[in-house]
């Protein structure tokens, strides 16, 4: 019965001994031991001696806990081990699980150093795994291992920067110093980015942000180690740190038992984005839009919280933004999100880069129009605001126009030649125009930049942009007055081509006003006629 049973251990031995995908992985087993003896600071070092074509390499781990007594080495950490002393083994015991995996790396010696009560002992493993225990007659502090493997130069520098990748992967949070020849290797749990949190509910510690490269990271954590450690998880573009020591991995530390505290603490991930990080998004974005000046995360602060609406915010969240500016309007007023949510004036928000005559008129009109562009943060923001709030959202200049009348420094008389003219043109033709007058089209935030000519029912109103081009027609339609855009190319040479052909200048003028908007032969003909009669007159 005695073979079968060692048998069974030396089996579960080997599976232990490889557990890992990375043979490496067993520096987190030793700095997990060194962290539960108390140890505030673990050591590791890489070293190598050469002894000709090949040399030997060592991997020392350093910690100052509480170290063992005989006891504790003989029933807990060589439990699975044969004794070279009488050959003995014992039943797996869950103590020193992660110890064995030292072996992954086939080396030849293990050595470890460890005192506690006044006792000092050394434990040598060879390469068969047996052990011999050793009383040491120097005293020492805590456990010392010592990892010696026989390899080439060549294979030593690829373990060595293995070791320190290793450890940064699974010992960058750890709750204590740890370093690797020397350097530190620890990370802080928190995130620097400019929109994060942590939140801590005493049974799980949070650290959430969103990052400025956008890309998801969910890592889970027990005492600061890593469980595991992916860039999927059900929110997108968020980055995540939970650490709680209610989480635990798979004995093959692939990933994270899905037990009950797993669900708590993603429960707790959820509650931490959707509450504090949420809060400061829209807090972050407030203090952005408040500035004087807007600095360059401007757009990363409108992602932040436009990212939180689509996701929908929970009612206590809500309450808790409505008070935040989201949005300014070009005149600077602060848009906050619940006057945002409340409604907006016709169901519509208009967009403008820049203030000007035209967004003034629309606000007076007790429209909304705030600062941005729809491919901008701010519109793409708003946009999502919209869809919360029932309203759409467009381009100022999709919907308004407005003239502006000539200053006063202008000479009217150039104009009011060929305008009259041009009115005695459309009038022969049979278009119902009133009388044609000259104005400023190219002003910042303006809708009619490129138009060469509107018509209006009132001359230099706010008018809807469908109808810029709109004249009466019928027998009872009202004439209504064409506007000519005193800035445009088109027309500073029209009234220069006046001074020589009158009939000409007014001929093209009236044309342009339909090109682009319906100009049939019909309507060129006439106007043609209509000239060639001025001419003659």
């Amino acid at each position: 019965m005695a073979g079968p049973a060692v048998d069974g251990v030396d089996d579960a031995l080997d599976e232990l001994v490889n557990q890992f995908s990375d043979p490496l992985s067993f520096l987190r087993e030793l700095v997990q031991n060194a962290i539960d003896a108390g140890s505030h600071e673990v050591e590791i070092s890489t070293s190598f001696e050469t002894k000709g074509d090949a040399g030997v390499s060592l991997i020392e781990v350093c910690d100052w806990g509480g170290g063992m007594t005989r006891e504790i080495i003989e029933t807990k950490l060589t439990r699975l081990f044969s004794s070279q002393k009488d050959g003995d083994r014992t039943k797996i015991g869950k103590f020193g699980i992660g110890f064995v995996s030292v072996f992954a790396l086939g080396p030849d010696v293990v050595c470890v150093d460890t005192a506690r009560d006044g006792e000092a002992w050394r434990v040598l493993f060879d390469a068969q795994r047996t052990f011999k225990l050793l009383r040491l007659d120097e005293p020492i502090e805590g456990t010392r291992i010592r990892v010696y493997k026989t390899m080439t130069p060549l294979e030593f520098e690829v373990l060595a920067r293995g070791v320190r990748k290793t450890v940064r992967y699974w010992c960058k949070h750890a709750r204590c110093d740890i370093r690797v020849d020397g350097e530190s290797i620890s990370v802080p749990f928190a995130f620097s980015e400019p929109c994060s949190v942590e939140h801590d509910d005493g049974y799980s510690r949070v650290s959430a942000c969103h990052p400025l490269d956008q890309r998801t990271f969910l890592g889970l954590y027990n005492g600061g180690l890593t469980l595991v450690e992916r860039t999927e998880a059900d929110f997108a573009n968020i980055a995540v740190r939970a650490w709680s020591p209610h989480l635990e991995h798979t004995l093959t530390r692939d990933a994270v038992i899905e037990d009950a505290g797993y669900e708590r603490v993603m429960r707790a991930i959820t509650d931490t984005i959707d509450g504090p990080l949420a809060r400061r998004a829209f807090e972050r974005l407030d203090a952005e839009l408040r500035q004087t000046l807007p600095s360059t995360l401007r757009d990363y602060h409108l992602r932040c919280a436009g990212w939180h609406l689509s996701r929908g915010l929970p009612d206590e969240t809500l309450s808790a933004v409505r008070n935040e500016v989201v949005a300014l309007s070009t005149a600077g007023a602060p848009l906050t999100l619940g006057t945002l949510l409340g409604g907006v004036r016709d169901d519509l928000l208009f967009l403008s880069r820049v203030p000007g005559p035209l967004s003034e008129a629309v606000e007076a009109r007790g429209h909304t129009v705030a600062h941005g562009a729809l491919e901008t943060g701010d519109g793409q923001l708003l946009k999502i605001v919209g869809q919360r709030g029932g309203f759409g959202v467009d381009a100022l200049v999709a919907h308004w126009a407005l003239p502006l009348k000539l200053g006063d420094d202008v000479d009217p008389a150039p104009y009011a030649r060929l305008g009259d003219a041009t009115l005695r043109v459309f009038k022969e033709a049979g278009h119902k125009v009133s009388e044609v007058l000259f104005g400023h089209f190219d002003y910042p935030g303006s809708s009619l930049g490129g138009a060469v000519a509107i018509a209006q029912k009132e001359p230099f109103s706010l008018m809807p942009k469908s109808e810029v081009k709109t004249l009466g027609e019928g027998l009872f339609a009202w004439s209504r007055p064409v506007i000519v855009n005193a800035d445009h190319k088109a027309t500073a040479a029209i009234v220069r081509l006046a001074d020589r052909d009158l009939a000409l200048a007014a001929f093209m003028l009236a044309k342009l006003f339909f090109v682009g908007a319906g100009l049939t032969p019909s309507i060129d003909g006439a106007l043609a006629t209509a000239a060639a009669r001025l001419e003659v007159g």
